[in-house]
């Protein structure tokens, strides 16, 4: 039995499809969605993919992984919340797509 790696919960897990073709765990009590150790890159393959990362506005990629959050998070932000971008990387972005989507941002 896999204790969930976020609320230690160790009820059976579901296996859920997606949209990369892998196979995920899912836990209906926190659902929390993550990855199977076997399907871990290498220290090697994430340092190498991470180094081909632009994270910036003008990477339409980059935009469009981010959108999968901030379009849904964007009926959940009021004026005078406060928001943190941990992990943002070395230019702003995700702060300009919030600004773009009508909610000011403090870079």
């Amino acid at each position: 039995m896999v204790c969930c790696p976020l609320c230690c919960n160790n009820e059976p897990f579901e296996t859920v499809n997606g949209i990369d073709k892998k196979d995920y765990r899912y836990y209906r009590v926190c659902k929390l969605i993550f990855s199977y150790p076997k399907d871990l890159p290498t220290l090697e393959e994430e340092r190498n993919c991470y180094l081909q990362h632009r994270n910036g506005i003008e990477d339409k990629r980059y935009v469009q992984f981010l959108n999968q959050a901030v379009i849904p998070a964007m009926d959940y932000l009021q004026q005078g919340m406060e928001c943190l971008d941990f992990g943002c990387g070395p230019v702003p972005t995700l702060s300009i797509m919030v600004k773009r989507n009508g909610l000011p941002y403090d870079d």
